[in-house]
């Protein structure tokens, strides 16, 4: 029976998954192999939910263990976990496995649009998702992410952060008024973002989404102070005056080890619902551009749909409500990679 399961293991070291540059033995992705006479199974666990390449690497592993002689049936029993680095204890976020940035330089770039979205398409994958508003002085996920319920706080002192569609939320706006000015210098919110971050039940998360403010100011760089960020997501639109402005946010990052997971150009253009064409609202190729700076080999266009703002002013998640669009495929794949880039970087 071992030399059976060592011929099948053997079998499976042809199989390389091509993000990580190794065979899926050494990678620990497979377990529970079982043999009954010709019938063969075993466990196959990604490093993420969110695999874009899931069905062609278990294909490849059916196929891998048929060309045995001897096999006359194989099952693979799909499975996902998440890995993570080691992290500073100071650091790290209980029960949180990465945390990423989503950056711009300027406002109105659609940044929490992109934000709200990715949380949800990696929800979608069945990944454990988190969503933490850090832009402390204009918050808006408060208005997109809109919940039944404020936070409460548990027996222990500890924030419990509501549900939206299912992934907890956190924002500044839940806790002040909508129409005062939030007047903070620089300790004030490093103690609100230590707060949010440390003192709250967030769960078992996989990834942690913190939506940051335009800019170089306080907030990011209290964020890299507080927490190992696993990465950035670059949020532009095509016009060279927002790549000038995000490039300084993440030229800052780099300089903090933080890397850039995906470049999003927002806005890219509009799709034409009736005839498909599809046509420029801004010049410039922003994404394009920051792309090929940081070393990023696709960049995602997130085109102009109507309905993203229509959903995100009722506070109703776009992502949800809508059945499929260009815009909607983007997020989804905007997912995958961001969470393949951070794959690559923890098993490498």
């Amino acid at each position: 029976m071992d030399e059976k399961i060592n011929e099948i293991l053997n079998a499976l070291k042809k199989v390389i998954d091509p993000e990580l540059g190794r065979d899926i033995v050494s990678l620990g992705m497979i377990s529970d192999v079982k043999v009954c006479d010709g019938a063969v199974s075993f466990k196959f666990t990604l490093t993420t939910p969110a695999c874009p390449i899931r069905d062609q690497l278990k294909k490849q592993a059916e196929e891998a263990v048929k060309a045995l002689p001897w096999v006359e049936s194989v099952k693979v029993v799909m499975d996902a976990s998440v890995r993570t680095k080691t992290v500073i204890p100071e650091r790290k976020v209980k029960g949180v496995k990465h945390v990423i940035a989503v950056v711009s330089g300027k406002g109105g770039v659609g940044k929490s649009t992109v934000a709200i979205n990715l949380a949800l398409a990696l929800k979608s994958f069945n990944s454990k998702v988190g969503l933490l508003d850090g832009d402390v002085y204009g918050p808006t996920l408060s208005i997109m992410g809109k919940t039944q319920a404020p936070p409460l706080v548990n027996e222990e002192e500890k924030i419990v952060p509501p549900l939206y569609y299912g992934i907890p939320i956190l924002s500044i706006g839940f806790m002040t008024n909508p129409d005062q000015a939030v007047v903070w210098r620089g300790p004030i919110v490093h103690t609100a973002y230590r707060q949010m971050l440390f003192d709250a039940e967030w769960g078992e998360l996989d990834y942690l989404i913190v939506d940051l403010p335009p800019g170089t100011g306080d907030p990011l760089i209290s964020i890299t102070q507080l927490v190992q960020l696993s990465g950035s997501v670059l949020v532009t639109t095509p016009q060279d005056v927002s790549v000038s402005d995000v490039r300084r946010a993440a030229n800052f990052l780099k300089k903090v080890n933080v890397p850039v997971l995906s470049v999003v150009e927002n806005m890219s253009e509009f799709i034409c619902p009736h005839c498909g064409k599809p046509s420029k609202l801004f010049s410039g190729s922003g994404g394009e551009i920051l792309a090929k700076e940081f070393g990023i080999d696709e960049y995602i266009k997130i085109p102009f749909d109507p309905l993203i703002s229509e959903y995100s002013e009722k506070g109703e998640p776009y992502f949800e409500k809508v059945k499929d669009s260009p815009s909607k495929d983007a997020f989804r794949k905007l997912a995958q990679k961001v969470a393949s880039k951070i794959s690559v970087i923890v098993n490498k």
